[in-house]
């Protein structure tokens, strides 16, 4: 009887200690999902204002209930510099530029 006790205490343990960990790992990785739909997105502009003579405008687009704020800023040698603003599932502030020639 005594074995009984002891194993389910090392699995009890065992299942408290790891699932912390498990649920890090989901949120991260939905998180490198959030971060893929807004590279994603931001490629899609720079290729609309590269091709389709989109003017570069700030705009706010939302997908899967996350909200994406795009902005635009000119610097020098003619170079359009482009970034996407989101906030991830830990309530981080998420940020990416790029910059793109006309």
């Amino acid at each position: 009887m005594l074995e009984v006790v002891v194993a389910f205490g090392v699995l009890l343990l065992l299942l408290f200690s790891t699932a912390p960990l498990y649920v890090q790992i989901a949120t991260e990785r939905k998180n490198q999902e959030l971060a893929h739909a807004a590279n994603t997105l931001l490629h899609e502009k720079l290729v609309e204002y590269k091709y389709n003579d989109q003017n570069a405008t700030s705009s706010t687009h939302t997908a899967n209930g996350t909200v994406y704020r795009i902005s635009w800023e000119g610097t020098m040698q003619e170079l359009m510099k482009a970034c996407i603003h989101w906030q991830d599932l830990s309530k981080r502030q998420k940020k990416r530029c790029d910059y793109i020639r006309k």
